[in-house]
């Protein structure tokens, strides 16, 4: 402002060059070349003076942490910008448990205020309308191994089956058997216990040990079921020679995971490389 009034107005523009250069003439010359009528004193000369102590303004400002405080929610979650970020297992309370969270360079750190306890740590998403949710958050840590091994096993109707499946998850997945069983137990209100009973015969037959697999199998296995039925239906309309017959009897079919008939369900391609 103090250049337009005092330099601009007035003057010819004839082009951005020759304009530049006259105004930076009359900064030098007048504007920091002459003594200022408030302090008396020539702008360039305390410059000149004050220029060796002046500091570099660094090309990125910290970040100032940011705190805010939340209720937990009941689905053990708190919101942060129209996201849901995971909290432990367990932590929600009836009376609104209180939270703090704090925003730190894109991290946001979920903290009990009253023990100072990290409750949670989450990197920030930019999305909206997004569950953030850590594995270790959805662990039920209130029931011991042996108890869920329990729970687990009067799921079923064949607890001598059941018991050979989960110990040998436990067996197989020492450090996730908690992640493992709780996948399982997730499913008991979703499908009926024949389905369930079945899908664990159909696990141990196969050696398809994990919960992954085991979910996919009660899942699927009605529709493999029934395809399968098809197929033998189909097969016993067309009419063998004996020595074909006879062949077919001794075929042992390779057994592959449920993932792979899944797919084949589903739809997709699946190669026999």
């Amino acid at each position: 402002m103090y250049v337009k009034s005092s330099f601009a107005r007035g003057r010819v523009f004839k082009d951005i060059h020759s304009w530049n250069n006259e105004s930076m003439d009359w900064l030098q010359r007048r504007g920091n070349g002459k003594q200022h009528n408030g302090t008396k004193q020539i702008p360039a000369v305390i410059f000149a003076e004050e220029q060796p102590y002046l500091q570099p303004i660094i090309s990125r400002q910290p970040v100032k942490e940011v705190a805010i405080e939340r209720t937990i929610r009941k689905d053990n979650t708190v919101m942060y910008q129209s996201n849901r970020y995971s909290v432990p297992f367990g932590s929600y309370d009836v009376h609104g448990r209180k939270v703090v969270l704090k925003v730190n360079d894109g991290d946001l750190t979920i903290i009990d205020p009253q023990t100072g306890e990290i409750l949670s740590q989450h990197q920030i998403s930019l999305a909206s309308g997004k569950l953030i949710q850590r594995s270790s958050d959805r662990r039920n840590r209130s029931v011991g191994i042996p108890a869920l091994m329990a729970q687990v096993k009067q799921s079923f109707t064949d607890q001598t089956a059941a018991q050979q499946f989960v110990s040998q998850i436990h067996e197989k997945y020492p450090r996730y058997t908690r992640d493992q069983l709780q996948v399982i137990l997730r499913l008991r209100g979703d499908y009926p216990q024949e389905a369930l009973d079945k899908a664990l015969q159909f696990c141990l037959d196969n050696h398809l040990i994990s919960a992954t697999d085991f979910k996919a199998t009660v899942e699927t296995l009605p529709e493999y079921e029934a395809h399968m039925d098809r197929v033998r239906d189909e097969l016993a309309t067309i009419p063998l020679a004996e020595a074909t017959q006879a062949k077919l009897k001794v075929v042992q079919p390779e057994v592959r995971s449920l993932g792979v008939y899944a797919k084949i369900l589903k739809g997709a391609y699946h190669g026999t490389n």
